[in-house]
This record gives C-alpha cells, sequence and structure tokens, in this order.
C-alpha cells in the first residue's frame, strides 16, 4: 500500500516525460516538413513567408499554398489517428489493435474498389464519402458479429469478428480489383485520359486507404513535391 503513491508518481513522471518529448519532436518535423523540399531555398527564406509573406515572391507562394497546408494537415490526421488507436485500443484491450484489426481499414478500401469499378467518373470527394460509408459498415458488422450469442461482446470475440470482417472485405476489394482491372498501368479510364503517375495513384487507392482509415472517416493524404 505504500507502494501505491510512488508508482502514481513515477506514472505521472513518465507520462510528462512522454509528452514533452513528443511535443518537441512534433515542433521539429514541423519545422523540417515546412523548411525542406524539392524547391531549393534558404531556412530563412521559408520562415519569413510565413511571417512576412511577400506574394511576388515564388518561394513564398510554395511555403503558404504547399507547405505549410501539406504541414497542418498532416498534424490534423496524425492527431485523429492517435485519438482513434487508443479508443480502439482500449475498447479491445489490445495495444496493437488498429482499424485493420476491427475490419474498418477493409471496409472502406471495399468501398473504394466499388467506387472505381462501377462508378469510375465519380470525383475524389465522392470516393472519400464511400470510403467512410465502407468503414462505418464495416465497423458496424464488426460489432453486430461480436455481440453475437449468450455471452455477449467481449474483447476476444470483437478483435475475432474484426480479424473475419476484414478478410470478407479484403477478399471482395481483390475479387473488383483482378476482375476490373484497377491496377491498370496504362489505359483510359471512365473516358478520361490520364497520366501513368496518375493512374498509379488511383490504383494505389487500395492500398492508400487500408492504412489512412479511421473508425467512420477514411482520409486519402496526397503529398506535394514542392
Amino acid at each position: 500500500m505504500k507502494n501505491k503513491p510512488e508508482q502514481k508518481r513515477r506514472r505521472v513522471i513518465t507520462f510528462t516525460m512522454y509528452m514533452v518529448a513528443g511535443l518537441g519532436l512534433t515542433v521539429l518535423m514541423s519545422a523540417a516538413s515546412i523548411s525542406f523540399g524539392a524547391a531549393d531555398m534558404r531556412l530563412a527564406t521559408a520562415w519569413e513567408a510565413i511571417f512576412r509573406f511577400d506574394p511576388t515572391l515564388t518561394e513564398h507562394q510554395i511555403i503558404q499554398t504547399l507547405r505549410l497546408p501539406r504541414t497542418v494537415a498532416d498534424l490534423i490526421v496524425g492527431c485523429s489517428l492517435s485519438v482513434c488507436g487508443a479508443i480502439m485500443q482500449g475498447t479491445t484491450r489490445n495495444p496493437l489493435a488498429d482499424s485493420g484489426l476491427m475490419g474498418i481499414s477493409s471496409g472502406a478500401a471495399f468501398a473504394i474498389a466499388l467506387c472505381l469499378a462501377f462508378l469510375p467518373g465519380y470525383s475524389y470527394g465522392h470516393m472519400m464519402l464511400f470510403a467512410c460509408l465502407g468503414a462505418a459498415l464495416a465497423t458496424g458488422m464488426t460489432y453486430f458479429f461480436a455481440s453475437l450469442g449468450k455471452r455477449g461482446m467481449t474483447p476476444q470475440r470483437l478483435i475475432l469478428a474484426g480479424l473475419s470482417i476484414s478478410m470478407l472485405f479484403g477478399a471482395l476489394s481483390q475479387y473488383l480489383a483482378i476482375n476490373y482491372n484497377l491496377g491498370a498501368s496504362s489505359g483510359i479510364l471512365d473516358g478520361r485520359q490520364y497520366s501513368g503517375g496518375e493512374v498509379g495513384r488511383i490504383a494505389d487507392y487500395l492500398t492508400v486507404i487500408r492504412w489512412r482509415c479511421t473508425a467512420g472517416t477514411g482520409v486519402i493524404s496526397f503529398r506535394y513535391t514542392a
């Protein structure tokens, strides 16, 4: 009993150290994301674009229109993923739990595959909406099947149900990708001519969406080269 206050104090100190280190790394990586890129410029020029913006300078336009929005979007997505990961790990009582373990990523990937196969003319925004719906459907199915039976839902049953749903939607996505040639490296899709890089990005959606999806939310991250 006497050791409990000491253990609590140590946990608080450890938590504080992790938070300070994480915050420091976040600030450092954010500064690096803004300062460095394909466009060669001095560090002073990069930071002048934020605090003393000059619209006549190309370097300042790159910072304001590409690097800064990219960094802010990365921070928002990272925070969302960390919160959702903590929720899933707490729910399943599994420190390795993620969206793939509960079938969420596979559900979103399957929705994207359906959109590319049957509604190829839809915009990127519509495809992200389909990803949200697919993730929500997979989450609902996982919780539904995990709650069946006399014992109700347990962390073990939730994990098993999530794995089953993940494999089901993964197999269906692979079927659509093969049957409708979604991974084609060249050609014309939905009547519009795409460059090789654009077709490659479209074919990679099924992979990208698997690690950028959270519960009920599908997020696609676009990386600029500047």
